[in-house]
């Protein structure tokens, strides 16, 4: 994949905006430009005796009403305001994968706002070196693994990391009955707990609960396996991996390694970016693994928390 630039940490931190709430923080700004220098002005000519009360009464009323004006000028030509960044993601993602049910999933699940909202850079303290992403498919289920290598890269001491867990049929959190999650250490696998923080059936959002509070500077690898019954669709398919978007800081490798019983008649791989509302082909493509029938390996090195990465196949 060729580099490309990211943002910095300091805008990584800012939410996704939505078109109403922009247009509310922009009159609000607006006018409050326009009080302000109302009051300015009119303290200063009041104070000099220039104009009476009345006077400044009327220049006020004037300001107030050009920059509602301007406003409305900006807002008619602004499409900032008029569509949101996630609906011109999903209208760039409808674009690129013709798969029906693509639109109402995302909807109710990574691109639902509400849900976006809770798990978009959620995580502000861990610097990952690698997210492993691991999948049996079947014809109607899937089994996965997820593995977050990393350290604690704030000052302060951490006591968890973030996971997702996503399907294609509705499935609540406690309702997984094979899944396990561990830390693992040079002395063996460490039991760790999962928290529940949101579920909405199709989409999970957890934590990984560290043993003991994970310090400054300390490295750590969880591991967390779930199997997902009815999550896949005969045919043509996709798997999700909005991991590296978890993170406030930059994740700084993804490994997918993706595993079907029987020929696959088409895999690509693409890359949904939120910040400019773009889906792509991503620069690096699945390849084949020799070691392994039916298996593919995707490696990116140039992993941007601002997207959403897209793997679509038929089989």
């Amino acid at each position: 994949m060729q580099p490309r630039s990211l943002p910095t940490q300091a805008d990584s931190r800012i939410p996704p905006p939505q078109g109403a709430r922009s247009l509310r923080n922009f009159v609000r700004k607006a006018f409050g430009a326009a009080f302000a220098l109302v009051s300015l002005v009119s303290g200063l000519l009041t104070f000099k005796d220039i104009l009476n009360p009345t006077e400044i009464a009327i220049i006020g009323l004037t300001a107030f009403s050009v920059a509602g004006w301007l406003a409305a000028i900006y807002v008619a030509y602004s499409s900032k305001f008029v569509v949101s960044p996630v609906e011109v993601l999903l209208a760039a993602i409808t674009a690129q994968i013709k798969v029906p049910f693509v639109d109402s999933w995302l909807r109710g699940t990574l691109l639902s706002q509400r849900l976006l909202d809770a798990y978009w850079h959620r995580d502000k303290s861990i610097r990952l070196d690698e997210i492993a992403c691991t999948s049996e498919v079947g014809t109607r289920d899937v089994s996965n693994t997820l593995t977050f290598k990393g350290k604690n890269d704030s000052r302060e001491s951490i006591d968890c990391c973030p996971l997702l867990l996503i399907g294609g049929s509705v499935l609540s959190f406690d309702q997984f009955a094979d899944s396990s999650t561990c830390m693992v250490t040079s002395e063996g696998r460490v039991p760790v707990r999962l928290r529940g923080i949101l579920d909405s059936g199709h989409f999970q959002l957890a934590e990984m609960v560290f043993p003991t509070l994970l310090k400054h500077r300390d490295s750590f690898e969880i591991e967390h396996q779930h199997d997902w019954p009815g999550g896949m669709t005969p045919g043509t398919d996709i798997m999700w991996y909005p991991y590296a978007a978890l993170f406030d800081r930059h994740v700084n490798r993804l490994t997918v390694k993706i595993h079907f019983p029987a020929t696959v008649k088409y895999i690509r791989g693409y890359a949904a970016n939120l910040s400019n509302g773009t889906c792509e082909l991503a620069g690096v493509q699945p390849t084949a693994d020799d070691t392994t029938p039916n298996q593919f390996m995707w490696e990116l090195d140039s992993v941007d928390n601002q997207e959403i990465y897209v793997l679509v196949f038929d089989r």
